[in-house]
């Protein structure tokens, strides 16, 4: 048998699954590897390719190569390529800070806006950088008194050795009005916010909704709190528009996504299908439909996501299970997201979790084929020179004129369409501190 982790409140319990699986040891890496193909050629979404494979004549140094390795076996004909991108494996501990929103760092997130002008993309505001009262769209030019901040692969080790790899950190940001100020930070443990601001803008169109959903990771107690104080704060104020930003978040609990689609749905939805979970033929018994429960008593309209390519798993989900009930009251502005409509449970190995992923998503309409990303309406960037909730920040901007005139802003500056060139630079930053995933819960 072995151990699976329903990650509802992080308990380990046993489950015993159909496969003849040998036991959990701890004594030999070989024995580890047996344990976790064992899991894979069970519950991957992807198991018949695994079975076929030659994964048994492997050896692994350690389980994260092994999981690595399975992404192999992934092929999918219409997209003619192995679509897996993200099974993997974590020790216990390291999953179990994350997975409950706790982090141990300063707390500042930066991406590059273009080759030499690294900003703040987020802060988390329980954290050392939060206290000290630092901002997104700041501009960080110098790091423990370096000027030498450019995309070049040297400086960005440099960057990410500095900010997360260390116990203190000197920061020299350029703030909005031209001032510049030094910031000394150390380390601490905080807990993640889920929303990190919302607002209400009183537009000639109405009153329009605006939401930060950083990530769907945290406590439930803390979730359920904002989600609840939020929309009911819309509800109350008589919001009719929304635009729900998710371009950093990428994914987290099911458990928690769903909550918030139920929020999100219209009254209209109450008892239809949200989403299905499909597993593979040998587990089809474990396919699930979840309906919706709407939940607070916001009714809206019109509805708008802001999206970048950092945008991934539980956060597509959502969009992708609330589209079929706004046609053609439904906008997605930003960049193509990460596409990824699978999700996986954790399974306990020795000192591992290893994460295969087990299931795919679809949504009423049986869509969820979008490992290249959803579909935008418009694309825009991201506009990581301006603090959250600015209205002139370049995917809120497009947002509220989409609903003020039925059309986005039509011109682009030069830098922002230049911003989409530091992609890779960004994403190698974004990587080191993001999880992404759609993890279930029991």
């Amino acid at each position: 048998m072995y151990k699976i982790l329903f990650v509802f409140a992080l308990l380990i319990v046993i489950s015993i699954p159909s496969c003849h699986c040998r036991k959990e040891a701890v004594s030999s890496q070989k024995t580890l590897n047996d344990s976790a193909i064992a899991i894979v050629k069970d519950l991957y979404l992807w198991n018949d390719q695994v079975e076929k494979s030659d994964i048994d004549k492997k050896d692994f140094s350690d389980l994260s190569d092994l999981m690595k390795y399975v992404r192999n076996f992934s092929f999918e004909t219409k997209f003619n390529r192995a679509v897996d991108q993200w099974s993997f494996a974590i020790k216990k501990n390291e999953w179990d800070k994350i997975s409950s929103g706790i982090a141990g760092d300063f707390g500042v997130f930066v991406f590059f806006r273009n080759n030499a002008d690294l900003r703040i993309r987020s802060v988390e505001q329980n954290s050392p950088a939060g206290k000290a009262g630092l901002k997104r769209g700041w501009q960080i030019v110098k790091i423990n008194n370096s000027t030498d901040i450019n995309t070049s692969d040297n400086s960005i080790d440099f960057i990410l050795d500095a900010l997360y790899e260390s116990s203190s950190i000197t920061l020299t940001c350029k703030k909005e009005d031209g001032t510049i100020q030094d910031y000394t930070l150390n380390v601490a443990e905080y807990v993640e916010k889920p929303i990190l601001m919302d607002s209400i803008y009183n537009e000639p169109s109405g009153k329009i909704g605006y939401v930060v959903v950083s990530t769907f990771l945290g406590t439930p107690v803390e979730t359920f709190a904002e989600y609840e104080r939020v929309f009911t704060k819309f509800s109350t104020e008589g919001v009719k528009k929304l635009i729900v930003d998710l371009r950093y978040n990428s994914g987290g609990y099911i458990y928690f996504q769903q909550l918030l689609t139920n929020y999100l749905m219209p009254s209209s939805a109450e008892g239809k299908v949200m989403m299905q979970q499909v597993y593979n033929q040998k587990n089809s018994s474990s396919n699930s439909t979840t309906k919706v429960k709407k939940a607070g008593n916001l009714n809206i309209e019109n509805i708008c996501f802001l999206v970048t390519g950092f945008t991934a798993s539980a956060s597509e989900l959502l969009i992708n299970s609330i589209q079929p009930y706004y046609p053609n009251k439904f906008n997605i502005i930003g960049q193509k997201t990460e596409g990824k409509p699978v999700g996986y449970m954790g399974y306990s190995v020795g000192e591992y979790y290893i994460f295969p992923v087990s299931f795919k998503n679809v949504n009423a309409n049986n869509e969820g084929d979008f490992y290249d990303g959803l579909d935008l309406n418009f694309t825009r960037t991201d506009g990581i020179d301006k603090n959250w909730g600015d209205k002139t920040e370049n995917l809120l901007a497009n947002a509220l004129s989409l609903f003020n005139t039925n059309n986005p802003l039509s011109v682009h500056s030069t830098v922002e369409r230049n911003a989409g060139l530091n992609y890779k630079a960004n994403k190698t930053l974004f990587e080191k501190t993001q999880f992404k995933g759609a993890v279930m819960m029991k």
